[in-house]
């Protein structure tokens, strides 16, 4: 449920830096069956921490992961790959945490090459977004 409240362009800066930070070392990370439920989580919320950093700047507060998701896929960036497929990973990620689903090696590759093509362009334009809110 959203609650309005005062625009925070500072914590909201700091989400983004925490989720590069992230990613980074995500990426880095090898595809193996091992580590394939922990990647797609990762790689998920650093993508879902955009959202919220977005929505933080702008005063509003969620706690619901879908409009989070949502503001990023309304993000007017140009990417290789549609970036409403993060839905799609919302969903992997959701079957992953509540539903005990051991993603493929190819679930986690897709993923991971998602976030390899679009990672970039969505940072880019949400630190763009967070720094016009700052005083």
């Amino acid at each position: 449920m959203a609650r309005q409240k005062k625009p925070d362009p500072f914590e909201a800066k700091s989400m983004l830096a925490a989720a590069k930070q992230d990613m980074a070392y995500v990426l880095s990370l090898p595809v193996a069956a091992e580590g394939s439920q922990t990647i797609i989580r990762s790689l998920y919320e650093d993508f879902r921490s955009v959202g919220n950093a977005l929505l933080i700047a702008e005063g509003t507060e969620e706690s619901d992961h879908v409009p989070m998701i949502k503001r990023v896929m309304m993000l007017q960036v140009k990417t290789p790959r549609p970036i409403g497929a993060l839905d799609n990973f919302r969903r992997l990620r959701h079957d992953v945490n509540y539903r005990g689903y051991v993603p493929t090696l190819a679930d986690v590759q897709d993923f991971v090459d998602f976030a390899k093509a679009c990672w970039k362009p969505v940072i880019a334009e949400a630190e763009r977004i967070v720094n016009t809110k700052t005083p």
